[in-house]
């Protein structure tokens, strides 16, 4: 039927989950706008705060393992043979234990690129890292570095790197934007 959990092919009929997307996807919204007018920083929080709270919460599209239901990106992937990993990304994420997986088997890595990956609409850890720079457009430094910290640890998370990789990659990462 109809609005049946079943035909719910993101949250399975969970509402809680779809609201916290919206907060999610509000909060991005606002911060598009930053450079169109006056944003309430604050609602950003708020909106992050009600927002996506794990990894296992993204809103994301799935994928089926044929052909016919295959991830876009994957199918481009495979009827491409002139994209490439630059060189510049390369040096960017040189010590990132997340390049191995951005790369994967061919042009965009393995966890993006697989016939059943999933596209990521809105997630956890862009909601973090919008946290984070509400935060430092708020002007407090330490609840924006705690929420970009998270950030990147919810990404290596998701990406399914041990845990003892945290260090490397949110150095690395903090070490290209202090160079850039």
């Amino acid at each position: 039927p109809f609005g049946a959990a079943s035909n719910d092919l993101i949250y399975s009929g969970t509402v809680a989950n779809w609201i916290a997307a919206a907060h999610s996807l509000r909060a991005r919204y606002a911060l598009h706008l930053s450079n169109k007018g006056t944003v309430d920083y604050n609602a950003v929080l708020a909106d992050c705060a009600a927002g996506i709270k794990s990894n296992a919460n993204n809103f994301q599209v799935p994928f089926g393992i044929t052909e016919s239901n295959a991830n876009p990106l994957y199918e481009f992937d495979q009827q491409r043979g002139d994209v490439a990993t630059s060189p510049s990304f390369e040096t960017f994420a040189a010590g990132d234990p997340r390049l191995a997986v951005f790369q994967g088997v061919k042009n965009f890595g393995s966890f993006y690129d697989s016939i059943n990956s999933p596209a990521p609409i809105i997630t956890y850890v862009e909601t973090k890292f919008i946290e984070a720079e509400a935060q430092f457009r708020l002007a407090n430094q330490a609840a924006a570095n705690s929420a970009y910290d998270n950030a990147v640890k919810a990404s290596i998370a998701n990406f399914g790197i041990p845990k003892t990789a945290d260090t490397g990659a949110v150095n690395s990462t903090k070490r290209w934007i202090s160079n850039n």
